[in-house]
């Protein structure tokens, strides 16, 4: 399998600017991953409602959770 840092790495090559929003059950992962090109870092557990405002807000749309 990929890692999630050879996954971003991969994605940032190919695609560029795509915002990439990294998520791992390990919160020492951060600067690694942002060191491979996630745009953004949120750990495991994930709040279902700071996570799909954080999508938003890299890609500029805006939705309710209910």
């Amino acid at each position: 399998g990929m890692s999630g840092t050879d996954a971003a790495e991969h994605i940032r090559g190919k695609f560029g600017e795509l915002p990439i929003l990294g998520i791992s059950a390990h919160r020492d992962r951060e600067a690694e991953m942002l060191q491979s090109g996630v745009t953004a870092f949120r750990p495991k557990p994930l709040d279902i409602r700071k996570f799909v405002s954080e999508i938003d807000a890299l890609t500029g749309k805006s939705r309710s959770v209910d």
